[in-house]
């Protein structure tokens, strides 16, 4: 056996890596996009809903303080929702960043508040029955 042979590029190497590049490309384009349903952010604070708000009518950046004692900032855009201030002692809520998909949450234990986004496009982990 020979060390020396070269080891060819065929034309089956280059439609692999073609179609790996399409693949990746069309994950990360379609990821953010949502079918048809409008964004709703839903805030409870003590189990109890304070504030409902569709984020396609949010023309521009609006913050709100859910929580007078904590501070607790809550930045509303209309792509998203994100805590930007709080002076709860872990700042586990703002280090959760801006979430944009129906689904997600942030969480304040010591404010007892949540924020869940909710709309039309949550996909099934499973289907039973």
């Amino acid at each position: 056996m020979n060390n020396n042979a070269r080891k060819r590029v065929t034309v089956f190497d280059f439609l692999l890596i073609g179609f790996l590049i399409a693949l990746t490309v069309g994950f990360v384009y379609f990821e953010g996009k949502t079918a048809d349903g409008d964004l709703e952010v839903v805030v409870k604070k003590n189990s109890q809903v304070v504030l409902t708000e569709t984020l396609k009518y949010v023309s521009e950046k609006k913050e709100i303080c859910i929580d007078e004692d904590l501070d607790l900032i809550l930045c509303l855009e209309s792509d998203g929702v994100s805590v930007t201030g709080s002076n709860c002692p872990d700042k586990v809520c703002v280090n959760t960043g801006k979430i944009t998909k129906p689904g997600q949450t942030i969480v304040c234990l010591p404010a007892h508040v949540s924020i869940e986004l909710r709309g039309q496009d949550i996909e099934a982990d499973v289907v039973v029955g």
